[in-house]
């Protein structure tokens, strides 16, 4: 399949990452076809979590064998810790990709949230959160934590071309 500027991808993973909690969605022929969270909050141990997280993506992914996976990036508006905690886990996801030859994107939060119309301004993180859920409710009709409604708009902005939404 060819990639590029205009083409859609036939299934595309959002991973919206994190150490404790993981959504992740996936779009098959432009429309969502599966979402998930991977929820490890009952280990407080971020080392013996992060591996966990990383191998129960990997397997998510197997499943799922998408075209394109898109993950969230890890940004500098949290603490040093947590963001490196983070790159972790995509690093770990990049890795799969380019083993199993699947094309990889990382996305900003703006980059997303300005590809599939999502207002920024100088809002907060949690009203941004909300923003995520309201818009996966109106676009894609299902109620989901923000964690999963970030990973499914991360996915669309992934099938997104820069010109026109499918």
């Amino acid at each position: 399949m060819e990639y590029g500027k205009g083409v859609i991808c036939m299934r595309v993973a959002g991973i919206d990452a994190a150490t404790v909690r993981t959504g992740m969605s996936l779009f098959a022929d432009n429309k969502l076809d599966k979402y998930e969270l991977i929820d490890l909050h009952r280990d407080k141990n971020a080392d013996k979590r992060i591996p966990i997280m990383q191998n129960t993506i990997e397997d998510v992914l197997d499943d799922w064998e998408p075209d394109l996976v898109c993950i969230e990036d890890s940004w500098q508006g949290r603490n040093a810790d947590t963001d490196k905690k983070i790159a972790y886990i995509i690093g770990a996801v990049m890795a799969y990709c380019n083993r199993n030859n699947i094309r990889f994107e990382k996305m900003y939060p703006s980059e997303w949230r300005r590809k599939v119309g999502i207002a920024q301004g100088k809002k907060k993180r949690e009203e941004l959160k909300q923003a995520s859920i309201d818009y996966v409710k109106a676009r894609f009709g299902v109620d989901v934590s923000d964690d999963v409604a970030d990973a499914i708009c991360v996915g669309y902005a992934g099938c997104l071309n820069d010109d026109e939404l499918f």
